[in-house]
């Protein structure tokens, strides 16, 4: 709709699909789904290699909308190049009621890792039954609802510990980051942030522009090489858009929960503390 009216969308959404149409007037500032679900296994196996640990199977499960879909082929692909099995390969609806023959396919799969892409109630639900059931197995979220502040009050201690690719992270920009929770009374969240850089992006774009006329605008955007404000909170520091509208200096992180907010672990050039394996730091 805004591409036939000439109207810039500015948009933090995964689906590849926003930016794989050459769309003119649509720009991307988050990394794409499959993009997230590639980091989501490289960053796990990368740390758990670290550890000491060798992964040969893991278990994805993901919700059946374009962000879940997306991020699992991401994982999929991924899993093929690094030669690790699949043993479990399994969507489920959004706002699933019942996850127990997820778990029970999860138990008996052998799986060294769980790789669930879900939104809020669906993570909570995952999560809550694995522990629950004594399946301590890593688990590696795949964003959305597992690093916002309602997964650790809906989870209480089940939720230390649990890693999760993001888009961004409060403590890549601890100044605002800070000011955020003083305001808000809690971490801001990676949708806050990145959506706070996407407004940033047009608030610059239209000073670039000296104009608010659509095309002027949509011109200055697709120029944009920004690296200041909101910006800084998105990995790689900077908004710059490539010819299909992607920020193409973005990249995920990994965050882990501590306490009640989660922090960046991975990958190195972007942590800020050391990753939790199994209960031990790692170096």
């Amino acid at each position: 709709v805004t591409e036939r009216a000439g109207i810039p969308l500015v948009t933090f959404a995964f689906a590849d699909q926003i930016t794989g149409r050459g769309y003119q007037y649509v720009f991307q500032v988050s990394p794409k789904g499959t993009v997230f679900g590639a980091a989501q296994f490289d960053y796990a196996t990368g740390i758990a290699k670290a550890a000491g640990e060798k992964i040969d199977k893991i278990a994805i499960l993901y919700e059946d909308t374009a962000y879940g879909t997306a991020q699992a082929k991401g994982l999929r692909d991924a899993a093929k190049k690094a030669g690790v099995e699949i043993v479990l390969d399994e969507a489920y609806p959004l706002g699933i009621t019942d996850v127990s023959p997820l778990v029970n396919k999860l138990r008996a799969s052998g799986a060294q890792m769980a790789f669930p892409v879900s939104y809020l109630n669906d993570s909570l639900l995952i999560i809550r039954a694995l522990r629950q059931q004594q399946i301590d197995i890593p688990v590696i979220g795949g964003a959305a609802g597992y690093i916002i502040p309602d997964f650790k009050k809906g989870l209480g201690d089940y939720a230390e510990g649990v890693l999760s690719v993001a888009a961004a992270s409060g403590d890549l920009i601890p100044d605002l980051a800070a000011n955020y929770k003083e305001k808000y009374g809690a971490f801001i969240t990676h949708e806050a942030l990145i959506h706070a850089a996407a407004l940033d992006a047009v608030a610059q774009a239209m000073e670039k522009a000296k104009s608010s006329d659509p095309q002027k605008v949509r011109d200055a955007l697709a120029s944009l090489d920004y690296c200041a404000g909101f910006a800084r909170g998105v990995p790689g520091g900077c908004i710059k858009f490539d010819a299909n509208g992607l920020n193409a200096s973005a990249f995920p992180v990994m965050v882990q929960w501590r306490g009640d907010e989660p922090v960046t672990v991975y990958p190195p050039k972007a942590a800020k503390q050391v990753p939790i394996w199994r209960g031990k730091p790692v170096n």
